[in-house]
């Protein structure tokens, strides 16, 4: 039985497989769309980390899409202008596992997780039009 996946784009979503799903019909692997999360200094979206934090860390990985964090940094003043997504290609390590927790504490918000809430960080990160785009490599035997 074969899928045809035009697009994916997913909002908060956390780690689906243990082998990162890949486009059998893209030869480099990738899915047309973007995976949006959030995951800033202090606080991160509970239900895009829950499988890293409460099943096993780094077992469960995200399909090979673009992935963008829809960031807000500790800003005193501008939170609306200090927005940036922070994009990671799909063939990178980080797309296939990020948001995991560091080697620090950070709040987990339930309420993060909310559409809307979700539509105000894509809102204000795209308004901003500040980007980060991560340089990492890809090579075909990656896929």
């Amino acid at each position: 039985m074969g899928l045809n996946v035009a697009a994916l784009y997913t909002y908060g979503c956390p780690g689906l497989s243990v082998k990162q799903l890949v486009n059998a019909r893209a030869d480099d692997g990738v899915f047309p769309g973007a995976r949006f999360y959030w995951e800033d200094t202090l606080t991160v979206d509970v239900i895009a980390i829950a499988t890293t934090r409460f099943i096993k860390r780094n077992f469960y990985k995200h399909p090979k899409v673009l992935a963008v964090n829809l960031r807000n940094p500790i800003s005193f003043g501008q939170m609306w202008n200090n927005r940036v997504r922070v994009e990671y290609a799909a063939c990178s390590e980080d797309a296939k596992l990020l948001p995991k927790l560091g080697p620090w504490f950070r709040l987990m918000f339930v309420i993060g997780h909310h559409h809307n809430f979700y539509m105000r960080r894509l809102l204000g990160c795209y308004a901003s039009g500040q980007v980060k785009v991560m340089k990492e490599t890809c090579t075909q035997s990656e896929s």
